[in-house]
């Protein structure tokens, strides 16, 4: 079997017990010859997946009764002045096996350390093979509007959410997405404690956090950032609002190290005009997102009514 994985090893026969000088053992082992068992015969096998050929006895370093390591044996072929064709036969330690302090001699730490790093470029190929996947970058803030002399006592109170857009918002995820609602809470410090209800496996669920003003009226940073692990930044800007009827409100999150953005659309009522509808939809549009990153909730009842 050739190829990348190379020929298969020659099959190898059993034989009686022989004696052998190794090369230089690892620290701890002595360097006196040792005594192998034979080890029954092999059927060939691929180069990169050699098989062991020989225990040694307790002699050599290998606790009574265990095997703590095994040996390996390798064939090199070569050729002598005379142009006679002889194979030498050499020994070497699996760095993979258990084996006790005495065989963790700096040669066998190489030569762990080398399989070792064949496993993680592995690892890394595969990763690179597959990735993930590759979310529309969000824009930045000078481009999205900001709400002209926003009014924070105005804005507070109840919004049902009636349609988000997001860089990992999938259409697919439509009839899956239902409505929430989400309470703004004016404090005398100017920022907002945050309540958003929805509804999650017949549960009713509640996400509470506080918005702190920036020196941009509309736009807030998120509070005591750091209770919420793996976020590094999150921005929440008010695009346009009536305050009355309808608010669209921008949202950008960094969490660990991936940029997320989305924009939602609140109403005071869950009924959505077809005119909002393209008004958010042009909006979405206008961040770079595309039809397939919109989603308008299935209204519900539950939950989001309930005071």
């Amino acid at each position: 079997m050739g190829g990348a994985l190379g020929p298969p090893a020659p099959a190898l026969r059993s034989g009686p017990a022989v004696s052998r000088t190794l090369p230089p053992f690892p620290r701890g082992v002595p360097s006196s010859a040792c005594t192998f068992r034979p080890a029954p015969a092999l059927r060939p096998v691929l180069f990169h997946r050699p098989r062991p050929l020989r225990r040694p006895s307790p002699q050599c370093g290998a606790p009574t009764g265990t095997w703590a390591c095994r040996w390996r044996r390798a064939r090199k072929a070569r050729t002598t002045a005379s142009g006679r064709a002889t194979q030498t036969s050499f020994f070497f330690l699996n760095p993979f096996c258990s084996r006790s302090a005495s065989f963790l001699g700096p040669e066998i730490m190489a030569l762990g350390l080398l399989w070792l790093g064949f496993t993680l470029l592995g690892a890394l190929q595969t990763q690179a093979r597959d990735p993930a996947p590759k979310l529309i970058p969000a824009p930045p803030l000078d481009r999205v509007p900001l709400q002209p002399d926003f009014k924070d006592d105005q804005f507070q109170g109840k919004w049902y959410v009636v349609g988000v857009a997001g860089n990992a918002f999938k259409k697919e995820e439509q009839g899956q997405f239902t409505m929430y609602t989400t309470t703004y809470e004016l404090k005398e410090d100017h920022s907002y404690n945050v309540t958003s209800i929805l509804l999650r496996d017949q549960n009713c669920d509640h996400w509470i956090r506080t918005f702190i003003p920036s020196s941009q009226p509309g736009q807030f940073n998120l509070g005591d950032i750091k209770r919420y692990f793996g976020v590094q930044s999150y921005i929440v800007r008010v695009a346009d609002t009536d305050y009355n009827q309808f608010a669209i409100v921008f949202f950008r999150k960094v969490y660990k190290n991936q940029e997320y953005f989305k924009t939602t659309l609140y109403r005071r009522t869950k009924e959505l005009t077809p005119e909002l509808r393209e008004k958010f939809i042009s909006f979405a549009k206008s961040l770079g997102l595309t039809d397939d990153h919109i989603i308008f909730p299935v209204p519900i009842d539950q939950c989001i009514d309930e005071e």
